[in-house]
Protein backbone atom coordinates (compact mmCIF):
# COMPACT_ATOMS: atom_id res chain seq x y z
CA UNK A 1 0.00 0.00 0.00
CA UNK A 2 1.84 2.95 -0.94
CA UNK A 3 0.62 5.38 1.92
CA UNK A 4 2.75 6.58 4.28
CA UNK A 5 4.29 5.59 7.91
CA UNK A 6 1.83 7.72 10.40
CA UNK A 7 -1.46 6.90 7.94
CA UNK A 8 -0.38 3.44 8.48
CA UNK A 9 -0.46 3.59 11.80
CA UNK A 10 -3.48 4.76 12.55
CA UNK A 11 -5.19 2.74 9.88
CA UNK A 12 -3.54 0.05 12.50
CA UNK A 13 -4.59 1.52 15.53
CA UNK A 14 -8.01 2.25 14.81
CA UNK A 15 -8.83 -0.74 13.30
CA UNK A 16 -7.51 -3.12 16.49
CA UNK A 17 -9.65 -0.28 18.45
CA UNK A 18 -12.76 -1.13 16.40
CA UNK A 19 -12.36 -4.83 17.19
CA UNK A 20 -11.73 -4.18 20.84
CA UNK A 21 -14.58 -2.14 21.07
CA UNK A 22 -16.68 -4.70 19.61
CA UNK A 23 -15.28 -7.73 21.72
CA UNK A 24 -15.32 -5.57 24.98
CA UNK A 25 -17.58 -7.56 26.85
CA UNK A 26 -15.94 -10.63 26.27
CA UNK A 27 -12.53 -9.31 27.69
CA UNK A 28 -13.45 -7.87 30.49
CA UNK A 29 -15.83 -11.18 31.14
CA UNK A 30 -11.94 -12.99 31.00
CA UNK A 31 -10.80 -10.53 33.46
CA UNK A 32 -13.00 -10.33 36.06
CA UNK A 33 -15.10 -13.89 35.26
CA UNK A 34 -13.34 -16.65 32.89
CA UNK A 35 -14.58 -19.35 35.28
CA UNK A 36 -18.21 -18.66 33.86
CA UNK A 37 -17.29 -18.94 30.49
CA UNK A 38 -15.50 -22.50 31.37
CA UNK A 39 -12.88 -20.87 28.86
CA UNK A 40 -10.26 -22.94 27.22
CA UNK A 41 -7.35 -22.88 25.07
CA UNK A 42 -8.94 -23.18 22.08
CA UNK A 43 -11.12 -20.44 22.82
CA UNK A 44 -8.16 -18.34 22.63
CA UNK A 45 -7.11 -18.99 19.49
CA UNK A 46 -10.71 -18.18 18.22
CA UNK A 47 -10.70 -14.88 19.73
CA UNK A 48 -7.12 -14.13 18.44
CA UNK A 49 -7.93 -14.97 15.03
CA UNK A 50 -11.62 -13.56 15.26
CA UNK A 51 -9.91 -10.48 16.03
CA UNK A 52 -7.37 -10.34 13.33
CA UNK A 53 -10.06 -10.24 11.03
CA UNK A 54 -12.30 -7.69 12.43
CA UNK A 55 -9.46 -5.78 12.62
CA UNK A 56 -8.21 -6.27 8.95
CA UNK A 57 -11.52 -5.71 7.35
CA UNK A 58 -11.63 -2.56 9.49
CA UNK A 59 -8.38 -1.43 8.28
CA UNK A 60 -9.64 -2.02 4.97
CA UNK A 61 -11.85 0.21 5.43
CA UNK A 62 -10.10 3.01 7.42
CA UNK A 63 -7.65 2.84 4.18
CA UNK A 64 -10.43 3.44 1.95
CA UNK A 65 -11.73 6.11 4.02
CA UNK A 66 -8.27 8.10 4.53
CA UNK A 67 -7.94 7.25 0.41
CA UNK A 68 -11.59 8.47 -0.61
CA UNK A 69 -12.57 12.16 -1.03
CA UNK A 70 -16.14 12.06 -0.96
CA UNK A 71 -17.01 13.20 2.57
CA UNK A 72 -20.37 11.83 2.36
CA UNK A 73 -19.49 8.61 1.30
CA UNK A 74 -16.03 8.54 4.28
CA UNK A 75 -19.32 8.98 6.74
CA UNK A 76 -21.51 6.24 5.65
CA UNK A 77 -18.65 3.83 5.50
CA UNK A 78 -17.33 4.78 8.90
CA UNK A 79 -20.64 5.08 10.68
CA UNK A 80 -21.42 1.08 8.99
CA UNK A 81 -18.00 0.05 10.92
CA UNK A 82 -17.69 1.83 13.87
CA UNK A 83 -21.67 1.81 15.04
CA UNK A 84 -21.99 -2.03 16.44
CA UNK A 85 -18.40 -1.78 18.30
CA UNK A 86 -19.19 1.59 19.88
CA UNK A 87 -23.02 0.46 20.81
CA UNK A 88 -20.89 -3.09 22.05
CA UNK A 89 -18.48 -1.31 24.41
CA UNK A 90 -21.00 1.19 25.87
CA UNK A 91 -23.63 -0.61 26.60
CA UNK A 92 -21.44 -3.04 28.85
CA UNK A 93 -19.28 -0.29 29.63
CA UNK A 94 -22.18 1.78 31.60
CA UNK A 95 -23.51 -1.69 33.07
CA UNK A 96 -19.73 -1.79 35.05
CA UNK A 97 -20.45 1.50 35.84
CA UNK A 98 -23.91 1.91 36.97
CA UNK A 99 -27.03 -0.32 38.97
CA UNK A 100 -27.88 -3.16 36.08
CA UNK A 101 -32.03 -2.13 36.86
CA UNK A 102 -31.14 2.01 36.01
CA UNK A 103 -29.71 0.44 32.51
CA UNK A 104 -32.47 -1.37 31.74
CA UNK A 105 -35.21 0.86 32.77
CA UNK A 106 -33.11 3.63 30.88
CA UNK A 107 -33.04 1.24 27.89
CA UNK A 108 -36.54 0.60 27.83
CA UNK A 109 -37.48 4.69 28.31
CA UNK A 110 -34.53 5.31 25.69
CA UNK A 111 -34.54 2.15 22.86
CA UNK A 112 -38.47 2.85 21.64
CA UNK A 113 -39.36 3.21 18.00
CA UNK A 114 -40.00 6.70 18.50
CA UNK A 115 -37.06 7.89 20.03
CA UNK A 116 -34.80 6.09 18.16
CA UNK A 117 -36.31 6.98 15.01
CA UNK A 118 -36.32 10.93 16.39
CA UNK A 119 -31.94 10.21 17.20
CA UNK A 120 -31.45 8.90 13.67
CA UNK A 121 -33.53 11.63 12.03
CA UNK A 122 -31.48 14.16 13.77
CA UNK A 123 -28.02 12.07 13.06
CA UNK A 124 -29.49 12.17 9.83
CA UNK A 125 -29.73 15.74 9.18
CA UNK A 126 -26.64 17.17 11.10
CA UNK A 127 -24.67 14.80 8.84
CA UNK A 128 -25.82 15.88 6.02
CA UNK A 129 -24.97 19.20 7.30
CA UNK A 130 -21.17 18.66 8.58
CA UNK A 131 -19.63 15.42 7.14
CA UNK A 132 -16.38 15.67 7.36
CA UNK A 133 -17.02 17.33 11.29
CA UNK A 134 -18.63 14.01 11.90
CA UNK A 135 -15.78 11.83 10.49
CA UNK A 136 -13.19 14.21 12.40
CA UNK A 137 -15.09 13.50 15.27
CA UNK A 138 -15.78 9.91 15.11
CA UNK A 139 -12.09 9.43 14.61
CA UNK A 140 -10.68 11.37 17.21
CA UNK A 141 -13.34 9.17 19.57
CA UNK A 142 -12.03 6.01 18.70
CA UNK A 143 -8.48 7.45 19.27
CA UNK A 144 -9.23 8.65 22.58
CA UNK A 145 -10.79 5.10 23.33
CA UNK A 146 -7.82 3.19 21.71
CA UNK A 147 -6.01 3.12 25.17
CA UNK A 148 -8.64 0.10 25.65
CA UNK A 149 -6.56 -2.18 23.87
CA UNK A 150 -4.27 -2.44 26.68
CA UNK A 151 -7.05 -4.28 28.36
CA UNK A 152 -7.83 -6.56 25.15
CA UNK A 153 -3.86 -7.43 25.45
CA UNK A 154 -3.71 -7.93 28.99
CA UNK A 155 -7.00 -10.26 29.21
CA UNK A 156 -6.00 -12.04 26.38
CA UNK A 157 -2.77 -12.89 27.45
CA UNK A 158 -4.17 -13.57 31.04
CA UNK A 159 -6.49 -15.97 29.21
CA UNK A 160 -3.69 -18.43 27.26
CA UNK A 161 -3.29 -20.29 31.12
CA UNK A 162 -6.34 -20.85 30.87
CA UNK A 163 -7.61 -24.48 29.91
CA UNK A 164 -11.60 -25.39 31.49
CA UNK A 165 -11.81 -28.86 31.87
CA UNK A 166 -15.84 -29.13 30.21
CA UNK A 167 -15.91 -32.85 29.03
CA UNK A 168 -14.85 -36.05 31.69
CA UNK A 169 -13.01 -36.98 28.53
CA UNK A 170 -10.43 -34.65 28.96
CA UNK A 171 -9.78 -35.14 32.69
CA UNK A 172 -6.55 -36.15 33.88
CA UNK A 173 -6.40 -35.89 37.81
CA UNK A 174 -7.09 -39.49 39.57
CA UNK A 175 -10.47 -40.02 39.98
CA UNK A 176 -11.86 -42.06 43.18
CA UNK A 177 -11.97 -45.73 42.90
CA UNK A 178 -15.11 -47.75 42.53
CA UNK A 179 -16.50 -49.64 45.57
CA UNK A 180 -17.20 -53.29 44.97
CA UNK A 181 -20.65 -53.16 45.55
CA UNK A 182 -22.64 -53.70 42.94
CA UNK A 183 -26.40 -52.09 43.68
CA UNK A 184 -29.52 -53.50 42.38
CA UNK A 185 -31.23 -50.41 41.32
CA UNK A 186 -30.20 -46.96 39.13
CA UNK A 187 -30.56 -43.71 40.04
CA UNK A 188 -31.87 -40.71 37.52
CA UNK A 189 -31.88 -37.06 39.07
CA UNK A 190 -33.40 -34.81 36.46
CA UNK A 191 -33.28 -30.98 37.69
CA UNK A 192 -35.44 -28.64 35.33
CA UNK A 193 -33.60 -25.42 35.79
CA UNK A 194 -36.30 -23.05 37.04
CA UNK A 195 -39.45 -25.19 37.41
CA UNK A 196 -42.29 -24.31 38.71
CA UNK A 197 -44.47 -25.82 41.51
CA UNK A 198 -47.15 -23.38 41.11
CA UNK A 199 -47.16 -24.19 37.01
CA UNK A 200 -47.18 -27.76 37.47
CA UNK A 201 -49.38 -28.62 40.06
CA UNK A 202 -53.02 -27.80 40.53
CA UNK A 203 -55.08 -28.79 44.40
CA UNK A 204 -51.95 -31.14 44.68
CA UNK A 205 -52.15 -32.40 41.93
CA UNK A 206 -50.08 -31.98 38.23
CA UNK A 207 -52.08 -30.66 35.65
CA UNK A 208 -53.62 -33.11 33.38
CA UNK A 209 -51.79 -31.33 30.36
CA UNK A 210 -48.11 -32.63 31.88
CA UNK A 211 -49.24 -35.99 31.25
CA UNK A 212 -46.10 -37.84 31.85
CA UNK A 213 -45.24 -35.41 34.78
CA UNK A 214 -48.64 -36.61 36.32
CA UNK A 215 -48.23 -39.83 35.32
CA UNK A 216 -44.33 -39.68 37.46
CA UNK A 217 -46.21 -38.10 40.30
CA UNK A 218 -49.06 -41.25 40.75
CA UNK A 219 -46.72 -43.40 41.93
CA UNK A 220 -44.01 -41.16 43.71
CA UNK A 221 -43.54 -39.29 46.68
CA UNK A 222 -44.65 -35.72 45.65
CA UNK A 223 -43.43 -33.16 48.03
CA UNK A 224 -45.64 -30.08 48.21
CA UNK A 225 -43.64 -27.56 50.25
CA UNK A 226 -39.92 -28.01 49.47
CA UNK A 227 -38.20 -24.80 49.79
CA UNK A 228 -34.33 -24.74 47.74
CA UNK A 229 -31.16 -24.19 49.10
CA UNK A 230 -30.78 -21.18 47.15
CA UNK A 231 -33.12 -18.64 45.31
CA UNK A 232 -30.43 -18.74 42.50
CA UNK A 233 -29.13 -21.38 40.20
CA UNK A 234 -25.17 -21.06 40.85
CA UNK A 235 -25.98 -21.30 45.03
CA UNK A 236 -28.96 -23.75 44.87
CA UNK A 237 -26.82 -26.51 42.59
CA UNK A 238 -23.89 -26.91 44.63
CA UNK A 239 -26.36 -26.70 47.74
CA UNK A 240 -28.49 -29.77 46.35
CA UNK A 241 -25.31 -31.82 44.92
CA UNK A 242 -23.37 -30.76 48.25
CA UNK A 243 -26.31 -30.97 51.13
CA UNK A 244 -25.38 -27.85 52.10
CA UNK A 245 -26.93 -24.56 52.76
CA UNK A 246 -25.10 -21.39 51.70
CA UNK A 247 -25.97 -17.79 52.55
CA UNK A 248 -25.05 -16.76 49.25
CA UNK A 249 -22.24 -17.79 46.41
CA UNK A 250 -20.14 -15.74 44.21
CA UNK A 251 -18.03 -16.45 41.08
CA UNK A 252 -14.76 -14.33 40.76
CA UNK A 253 -12.18 -14.35 38.03
CA UNK A 254 -11.38 -18.72 38.47
CA UNK A 255 -12.39 -19.31 41.89
CA UNK A 256 -16.18 -19.72 43.65
CA UNK A 257 -16.66 -18.33 46.74
CA UNK A 258 -19.14 -18.45 49.60
CA UNK A 259 -20.21 -15.65 51.77
CA UNK A 260 -21.14 -16.87 55.24
CA UNK A 261 -24.05 -15.17 57.28
CA UNK A 262 -21.19 -13.19 59.13
CA UNK A 263 -20.38 -12.09 55.83
CA UNK A 264 -17.19 -13.17 55.17
CA UNK A 265 -15.76 -14.14 51.75
CA UNK A 266 -14.66 -17.94 51.86
CA UNK A 267 -13.04 -19.99 49.04
CA UNK A 268 -16.29 -22.83 48.26
CA UNK A 269 -14.23 -26.59 48.68
CA UNK A 270 -15.36 -29.55 47.33
CA UNK A 271 -14.93 -32.74 49.73
CA UNK A 272 -16.28 -36.15 49.47
CA UNK A 273 -19.75 -34.81 51.22
CA UNK A 274 -22.00 -34.72 47.46
CA UNK A 275 -24.24 -36.69 46.12
CA UNK A 276 -21.66 -38.26 43.55
CA UNK A 277 -19.14 -39.33 46.08
CA UNK A 278 -21.97 -41.11 48.05
CA UNK A 279 -22.52 -42.55 44.45
CA UNK A 280 -19.28 -43.49 43.77
CA UNK A 281 -18.81 -45.41 46.94
CA UNK A 282 -22.13 -47.01 46.59
CA UNK A 283 -21.31 -48.60 43.14
CA UNK A 284 -22.57 -46.66 41.21
CA UNK A 285 -21.40 -45.59 37.66
CA UNK A 286 -21.08 -41.87 37.52
CA UNK A 287 -23.02 -38.99 35.49
CA UNK A 288 -23.53 -35.14 35.18
CA UNK A 289 -24.68 -33.06 32.05
CA UNK A 290 -25.62 -29.73 31.88
CA UNK A 291 -25.12 -25.79 31.83
CA UNK A 292 -23.61 -23.08 34.08
CA UNK A 293 -21.54 -24.93 36.43
CA UNK A 294 -18.35 -26.61 35.48
CA UNK A 295 -19.22 -29.84 36.52
CA UNK A 296 -16.42 -31.84 35.67
CA UNK A 297 -13.62 -29.49 37.58
CA UNK A 298 -15.85 -29.69 40.67
CA UNK A 299 -16.59 -33.31 40.80
CA UNK A 300 -14.76 -34.91 38.50
CA UNK A 301 -12.93 -36.81 41.27
CA UNK A 302 -15.92 -38.82 41.28
CA UNK A 303 -17.58 -38.81 37.91
CA UNK A 304 -17.58 -41.79 35.56
CA UNK A 305 -18.68 -39.59 32.83
CA UNK A 306 -19.56 -35.53 32.04
CA UNK A 307 -20.36 -32.28 30.34
CA UNK A 308 -20.84 -28.77 31.26
CA UNK A 309 -21.53 -26.02 29.27
CA UNK A 310 -21.67 -22.55 29.55
CA UNK A 311 -24.13 -20.29 29.72
CA UNK A 312 -22.37 -17.38 28.23
CA UNK A 313 -19.65 -19.42 26.09
CA UNK A 314 -20.95 -20.14 22.58
CA UNK A 315 -17.66 -22.04 22.65
CA UNK A 316 -18.86 -24.40 24.34
CA UNK A 317 -21.24 -26.29 22.41
CA UNK A 318 -18.13 -27.73 20.51
CA UNK A 319 -15.00 -28.85 21.86
CA UNK A 320 -13.30 -28.12 17.91
CA UNK A 321 -12.23 -24.91 16.34
CA UNK A 322 -15.14 -22.30 15.28
CA UNK A 323 -14.39 -18.67 13.91
CA UNK A 324 -17.29 -17.19 15.06
CA UNK A 325 -17.23 -18.62 18.75
CA UNK A 326 -16.36 -15.63 20.23
CA UNK A 327 -18.40 -13.15 18.31
CA UNK A 328 -20.94 -15.01 19.22
CA UNK A 329 -20.02 -15.21 22.52
CA UNK A 330 -20.03 -11.23 22.51
CA UNK A 331 -23.40 -10.40 21.60
CA UNK A 332 -24.62 -13.40 23.87
CA UNK A 333 -23.13 -11.26 27.17
CA UNK A 334 -24.53 -8.31 25.69
CA UNK A 335 -28.32 -7.31 27.51
CA UNK A 336 -31.75 -8.63 26.04
CA UNK A 337 -33.02 -5.54 25.47
CA UNK A 338 -33.40 -3.77 21.63
CA UNK A 339 -31.62 -3.09 20.22
CA UNK A 340 -29.01 -5.59 21.34
CA UNK A 341 -31.75 -8.25 21.11
CA UNK A 342 -31.68 -8.27 17.38
CA UNK A 343 -28.75 -9.96 17.06
CA UNK A 344 -28.79 -11.48 21.01
CA UNK A 345 -31.93 -13.69 20.31
CA UNK A 346 -31.61 -15.54 17.15
CA UNK A 347 -27.71 -16.29 18.64
CA UNK A 348 -29.21 -17.49 21.97
CA UNK A 349 -31.88 -18.92 20.94
CA UNK A 350 -29.41 -21.60 18.59
CA UNK A 351 -27.09 -21.95 22.21
CA UNK A 352 -30.44 -23.07 24.07
CA UNK A 353 -30.94 -25.13 21.35
CA UNK A 354 -27.68 -27.01 21.30
CA UNK A 355 -27.02 -27.59 24.80
CA UNK A 356 -30.46 -29.02 25.52
CA UNK A 357 -30.15 -31.11 22.74
CA UNK A 358 -26.75 -31.88 23.42
CA UNK A 359 -26.80 -32.92 27.25
CA UNK A 360 -30.29 -34.67 26.49
CA UNK A 361 -28.56 -37.24 24.05
CA UNK A 362 -25.82 -37.34 26.20
CA UNK A 363 -27.74 -38.23 29.08
CA UNK A 364 -30.13 -40.61 27.07
CA UNK A 365 -26.63 -42.19 26.07
CA UNK A 366 -25.57 -42.92 29.63
CA UNK A 367 -29.10 -44.66 31.01
CA UNK A 368 -29.01 -47.48 27.86
CA UNK A 369 -25.15 -48.32 28.33
CA UNK A 370 -24.26 -48.00 32.22
CA UNK A 371 -25.66 -50.22 34.90
CA UNK A 372 -26.23 -49.77 37.82
CA UNK A 373 -26.50 -45.79 37.05
CA UNK A 374 -26.35 -42.28 38.88
CA UNK A 375 -26.78 -39.59 36.30
CA UNK A 376 -27.43 -35.89 37.73
CA UNK A 377 -29.05 -33.99 34.47
CA UNK A 378 -29.42 -30.41 34.65
CA UNK A 379 -31.82 -29.66 32.05
CA UNK A 380 -31.93 -25.73 31.08
CA UNK A 381 -35.43 -25.48 29.65
CA UNK A 382 -38.45 -24.44 31.03
CA UNK A 383 -35.44 -21.86 31.50
CA UNK A 384 -35.32 -19.12 29.04
CA UNK A 385 -34.68 -18.41 26.23
CA UNK A 386 -37.81 -19.84 25.55
CA UNK A 387 -37.11 -21.61 22.29
CA UNK A 388 -39.40 -25.19 22.72
CA UNK A 389 -43.00 -26.21 22.19
CA UNK A 390 -44.51 -29.65 21.98
CA UNK A 391 -42.87 -30.45 18.90
CA UNK A 392 -39.34 -29.37 19.74
CA UNK A 393 -37.18 -26.55 18.62
CA UNK A 394 -39.07 -23.51 16.87
CA UNK A 395 -37.59 -19.87 15.95
CA UNK A 396 -39.52 -17.73 18.67
CA UNK A 397 -39.62 -13.97 17.71
CA UNK A 398 -39.62 -12.60 21.27
CA UNK A 399 -37.15 -15.99 23.25
CA UNK A 400 -36.79 -13.80 26.50
CA UNK A 401 -40.51 -12.60 26.64
CA UNK A 402 -41.22 -14.09 30.62
CA UNK A 403 -45.20 -14.98 30.02
CA UNK A 404 -47.40 -17.99 30.53
CA UNK A 405 -47.51 -18.64 26.89
CA UNK A 406 -43.81 -18.73 26.30
CA UNK A 407 -43.35 -21.09 29.74
CA UNK A 408 -46.07 -22.99 29.24
CA UNK A 409 -45.01 -24.13 25.71
CA UNK A 410 -41.29 -24.97 27.54
CA UNK A 411 -43.01 -26.86 30.47
CA UNK A 412 -45.10 -28.81 27.20
CA UNK A 413 -41.76 -29.36 26.07
CA UNK A 414 -40.18 -30.77 28.93
CA UNK A 415 -42.54 -32.98 29.60
CA UNK A 416 -42.51 -34.36 26.23
CA UNK A 417 -38.42 -35.14 26.93
CA UNK A 418 -39.37 -36.63 30.12
CA UNK A 419 -41.69 -39.08 28.80
CA UNK A 420 -39.22 -39.97 26.50
CA UNK A 421 -36.59 -41.00 29.03
CA UNK A 422 -39.23 -42.64 30.75
CA UNK A 423 -39.94 -44.88 27.78
CA UNK A 424 -36.39 -45.65 27.04
CA UNK A 425 -35.63 -46.73 30.84
CA UNK A 426 -39.14 -49.19 30.49
CA UNK A 427 -38.02 -50.21 27.16
CA UNK A 428 -34.06 -51.57 28.85
CA UNK A 429 -36.50 -52.81 31.36
CA UNK A 430 -34.82 -50.44 33.57
CA UNK A 431 -37.77 -48.16 35.00
CA UNK A 432 -39.28 -50.19 37.82
CA UNK A 433 -35.81 -50.89 39.57
CA UNK A 434 -34.90 -46.72 38.73
CA UNK A 435 -34.97 -43.99 41.16
CA UNK A 436 -36.38 -40.90 39.54
CA UNK A 437 -36.13 -37.64 40.86
CA UNK A 438 -37.65 -34.72 39.52
CA UNK A 439 -36.55 -31.21 40.84
CA UNK A 440 -35.74 -27.81 40.21
CA UNK A 441 -33.23 -25.40 41.42
CA UNK A 442 -35.76 -22.41 42.37
CA UNK A 443 -39.16 -21.16 41.19
CA UNK A 444 -39.67 -19.23 37.78
CA UNK A 445 -39.41 -16.05 40.18
CA UNK A 446 -40.51 -13.45 37.23
CA UNK A 447 -44.06 -14.48 37.89
CA UNK A 448 -43.74 -15.60 42.29
CA UNK A 449 -41.32 -12.93 43.50
CA UNK A 450 -42.16 -14.19 46.85
CA UNK A 451 -41.84 -17.91 46.35
CA UNK A 452 -38.80 -18.30 44.79
CA UNK A 453 -37.46 -20.69 46.48
CA UNK A 454 -40.69 -22.90 46.44
CA UNK A 455 -39.95 -26.14 43.92
CA UNK A 456 -41.38 -29.13 42.94
CA UNK A 457 -39.67 -32.15 44.51
CA UNK A 458 -41.01 -35.70 43.22
CA UNK A 459 -39.09 -38.97 43.95
CA UNK A 460 -40.21 -42.29 42.53
CA UNK A 461 -38.43 -44.84 44.18
CA UNK A 462 -37.62 -48.43 43.13
CA UNK A 463 -40.69 -50.44 42.50
CA UNK A 464 -43.29 -48.31 43.79
CA UNK A 465 -46.40 -48.27 42.50
CA UNK A 466 -48.43 -45.61 45.18
CA UNK A 467 -48.47 -41.77 45.56
CA UNK A 468 -47.70 -40.34 48.60
CA UNK A 469 -48.26 -36.70 49.44
CA UNK A 470 -46.12 -34.83 51.90
CA UNK A 471 -47.01 -31.30 52.77
CA UNK A 472 -44.26 -30.84 55.85
CA UNK A 473 -41.89 -28.52 54.76
CA UNK A 474 -38.41 -29.78 53.35
CA UNK A 475 -35.02 -29.21 52.70
CA UNK A 476 -34.46 -30.96 49.14
CA UNK A 477 -30.97 -31.11 49.64
CA UNK A 478 -31.31 -33.08 52.93
CA UNK A 479 -34.23 -35.31 51.57
CA UNK A 480 -31.80 -36.26 48.70
CA UNK A 481 -29.27 -37.61 51.08
CA UNK A 482 -31.94 -39.49 52.91
CA UNK A 483 -33.77 -41.11 50.55
CA UNK A 484 -30.91 -41.95 47.83
CA UNK A 485 -28.36 -42.78 50.37
CA UNK A 486 -29.67 -43.29 53.77
CA UNK A 487 -27.55 -40.89 55.64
Amino acid sequence: MNIDRPKLLNVILLSATLSSLFFYPLFSELNDNILILQWRWINTVELFCAFLLISLLAGLAFYFIFKCKNAYIKLLILLTIASIPLMSFSVYFFKQLLDKGFIITTSRLLFNQYIISLFLITIFFISMRYPRKIVRAVILVLLVLSPINILSFWSGIKACSNDAVISMDDYKISKQGSSRNKPDDNILVILFDELSYDYLYENGKIKREYENFRNLSLISDNYHNALSPGEATLTAIPGLIMGKRFEKIKMKYDQIYKITEEQKVELLTIDSNNLFAYAKDAGYKTFCFGPYLNYCELFGKWLDGGRSFSVYNYGSLDKGFKLYNPIFTTIIILPRQFPYGIFKNPIYSLWQKGITEQSYALTLDSIKSSNPFFVFFHFYPPHLPFTFNKNGYYKNSNPFLENYENYSKQLDYIDKKLGNLIAELKKDGKFDNSTIVILSDHNFRIMFPERKGMVPLIIKHKNQQVCNDIYDSVKPEGVLKKELFGL
